[in-house]
């Protein structure tokens, strides 16, 4: 209500186990008044977590640093160049950032905390020498992380986004630059706590499911296997760690005393696909983190779809209520539903929960 949104997404996971512990969208419906709503509105019954897909914007940033450092393109203290203007294709497109500024040196993990559209774009056609061979790196990371796909969770109607091959078409550069920080990619917010999760627990990434046990019977759920080594899940927890430590607009709103914090947020246009052009004044804000007592104990999805901004300047696109505002509201009461009491002052070792 305080954003004036369409709707409000949020997904709460085990990130060792995969099970949901939690999720809601707002508006739902009376489950005791099926007829009426069906007869008045049935897209209600569609659930957004898992069957909605929308370009997430810079939550994507955190998967695209995980492929810049597995491929060593970048350290995560690595010292990288800012820039106001980055011009791709022979000067055809042009990338900026949000502040159509400059942040000039600073570390890697900093352009990350800092969202610098131009660092991401820059890393991420340094995969390979060519547009195309870096687009086949960037999307293969994107597909061992689980988006493109299923994640096979226990429940109806998931759909497995929409990620665009580089086997069957060609990429320019603009189209890896957007890629690696969100756009041109569709995607679930349960793909993203999914993926999250593999980089908060060691690398293994897990199938998410609602059903604990049926009568007596527990429900044994697997995994997909490793894809991110223990030593790189521990880098990004450090970068997710780094997001509301570097940047005070988020610290304050995000951090939970007593609690190990991280995660990323996300701010996106909106393409109208009948008018053909962005939507004018609304955006998705997101937000994808974890929260615990030394580690990882919850990871934290959340999207507030079509917010309306109340300051929506250059640079500034705030609401009321921001996405990372609400991730710290609903990751404090999961520490209290789970009875984790705080630790000291959340300064435990950052590294990422045994998977």
């Amino acid at each position: 209500v305080a954003d004036r949104a369409k709707s409000v997404s949020a997904v709460v996971l085990d990130p060792r186990t995969g099970e949901i512990l939690a999720q809601a969208t707002y508006p739902s419906y009376d489950a005791n008044d099926y007829q009426a709503v069906a007869e008045g509105d049935p897209g209600r019954f569609v659930d957004p977590v898992i069957s909605a897909v929308y370009e997430p914007g810079s939550v994507f940033k955190m998967v695209t640093a995980a492929a810049v450092l597995e491929a060593g393109v970048v350290k995560r203290t690595s010292a990288v160049r800012d820039q106001a203007v980055l011009r791709l294709d022979g000067g055809k497109a042009t990338v900026t950032n949000a502040d159509r500024g400059s942040k000039g040196r600073l570390t890697f993990q900093d352009a990350v905390a800092w969202s610098r559209n131009v660092v991401m774009a820059k890393v991420a056609l340094e995969l390979a020498p060519t547009a195309q061979a870096a687009a086949k790196i960037l999307h293969a990371t994107w597909a061992k992380l689980g988006f493109g796909s299923r994640t096979g969770v226990d429940l109806a109607g998931e759909v497995p986004g929409i990620v665009r091959a580089p086997a069957s078409t060609t990429w320019r550069q603009i189209d890896v630059a957007n890629g690696s920080f969100g756009q041109g990619v569709a995607v679930t917010i349960l793909q993203l706590a999914t993926a999250y999760s593999a980089m908060v627990n060691g690398g293994i990434l897990p199938i998410p499911h609602a059903v604990r046990q049926v009568g007596a019977e527990p429900v044994v759920v697997g995994d997909r296997g490793r894809v991110l080594t223990p030593a790189l899940a521990a880098d990004l927890v450090k970068i997710m760690r780094r997001v509301p430590e570097a940047v005070p607009f988020y610290r304050d709103r995000t951090l939970i005393p007593g609690y190990v914090v991280g995660g990323k947020t996300g701010t996106a246009q909106i393409w109208d696909a009948e008018k053909h052009q962005w939507k004018p004044g609304v955006f998705n804000y997101s937000f994808v983190g974890f929260a615990g007592r030394k580690a990882a104990d919850v990871v934290v999805a959340v999207r507030v779809e079509e917010g309306t901004p109340t300051v929506q300047q250059v640079g500034r696109i705030e609401m009321p209520v921001e996405s990372f505002e609400l991730f710290r509201r609903i990751a404090t009461d999961a520490m209290a539903t789970l009875d984790l009491a705080p630790g000291k002052g959340g300064s435990a070792s950052p590294s990422p929960a045994a998977p």
